[in-house]
């Protein structure tokens, strides 16, 4: 099988031609259209750059006005209040006492499954996101994360406005 010659009609020339001016068109579109998104994502990325140089994409912690657990556990939210904490650093292991910061400490019954609620007070601002910071603690017999078991498992956070 060897090389095909191709031996077009006058009307197929014709057709040809009016397919490869749409071709050379529809990529002359796509071609300005793929600067176009270049020049874009260059100007979002510059504005991301300016707002993080300018601390407004840093995050807002925001301390807990009230906790509440609806399974029995007690929840304490501690402040400015002094909390201890121990902690391994270098092999060693060590306590600090410093403010809780918004810090919230589950105590007293530990039923198996716990939901926690949570409320906040958050700023003026537009918030689109919702850190949620788990702390270590030696004390604690759950990979120093749990009070009971030997992993922390968070099944769902939901989040309302009031």
């Amino acid at each position: 099988m060897g090389a095909q010659l191709a031996l077009p009609t006058d009307a197929q020339k014709t057709q040809l031609a009016a397919l490869d001016a749409k071709i050379a068109a529809a990529r002359s579109r796509l071609d300005e259209a793929s600067a176009m998104r270049v020049v874009v994502e260059q100007e979002k990325e510059a504005d991301l750059r300016e707002r993080w140089g300018a601390g407004a994409l840093a995050w807002a912690w925001q301390h807990p006005t009230a906790a509440r657990a609806l399974g029995g556990a007690t929840l304490t939210v501690y402040d400015k209040e002094p909390v201890v904490s121990n902690f391994y650093l270098d092999g060693s292991l060590n306590t600090d006492t410093k403010p809780g910061d918004g810090l919230i400490v589950a105590s007293g019954e530990n039923p198996d499954r716990e939901t926690y609620v949570v409320t906040l007070k958050p700023g003026a601002g537009a918030w689109r996101q919702l850190g949620l910071e788990v702390v270590q603690d030696e004390s604690l017999p759950g990979a120093r994360y749990a009070r009971g078991a030997d992993r922390f498992l968070l099944s769902e956070v939901e989040a309302e406005i009031c």
